[in-house]
């Protein structure tokens, strides 16, 4: 697979594609090959790297069951909540309005607790250079 058509897969512009295998979507890299001046992908990398950045379920992975409402069976499993917002840089509502800030309903911003988790995670990597040390470590 090309960068071309990962870009149309995931929604998003080929210099991205070209970050996730630069620097990584939340740390993980997609793996990609080398070939002239372009990048090659190959499926299976490209679904493995799909699983570890939790944008879909292995398939070997059974779904869960989530239990109704006042229904009579109450040993099924409850699924974890999933979070209400898209990640980042998704936007927030691919089928919203445009917008100039974020929104929950913007086809050009990312929901707007997904821009402020993303900048809590920037202050805390500039405050970790900054001291030259993380707060982990202490």
């Amino acid at each position: 697979m090309t960068v071309r058509e990962i870009a149309e897969l995931e929604d998003v512009s080929v210099r991205m594609v070209q970050r996730y295998i630069s620097e990584g979507f939340q740390g993980k890299k997609l793996p990609a090959m080398r070939v002239g001046k372009s990048f090659q992908i190959t499926e299976a990398d490209y679904k493995q790297w799909r699983i570890a950045c939790d944008f879909e379920r292995p398939e070997s992975e059974p779904q869960p069951q989530v239990s109704q409402v006042g229904s009579e069976d109450s040993s099924d499993p409850i699924a974890p909540p999933a979070p209400s917002f898209n990640p980042w840089p998704m936007a927030a509502d691919p089928h919203g309005q445009l917008t100039t800030t974020p929104s929950e309903h913007s086809c050009n911003f990312p929901h707007p607790l997904a821009c402020e988790q993303h900048r809590q995670e920037q202050l805390r990597k500039q405050i970790e250079r900054l001291r030259g040390y993380s707060n982990e470590q202490q």
